[in-house]
């Protein structure tokens, strides 16, 4: 699919000049997050260079997987954030926070 494509793109700008960076491993690692494939954002995010993970990298996993109703999940990557020192956005705060607003 068009994943499989963007992926595919990324490993291949090396050998065309040009380098990725944190925003094109993050285009590739949230669109398998928006598609509910977890396993292959995950694998995306581990292939990412240090120091490229950025708090946009998890935010669209965390929203990603709230959407899909897969809170454990999301605060499983809202603790591995604070492990890997990314403090999260206030995008990603507010996320978090309307998990535990009563009014929805």
């Amino acid at each position: 699919g068009k994943m499989d494509v963007a992926g595919n793109v990324l490993t291949q700008m090396p050998s065309l000049g040009a380098d990725p960076d944190g925003y094109s491993f993050s285009m590739v690692i949230n669109g398998h997050a928006k598609r509910g494939e977890v396993a292959q954002a995950e694998a995306w995010l581990r292939k990412m260079p240090d120091g490229m993970v950025n708090s946009m990298t998890y935010h669209g996993i965390i929203a990603a997987l709230l959407e899909a109703g897969l809170q454990e999940e999301a605060m499983g990557f809202l603790k591995r954030m604070k492990h890997e020192g990314v403090a999260p956005s206030p995008k990603t705060t507010r996320l978090l926070l309307d998990l535990f607003d009563p009014a929805g």
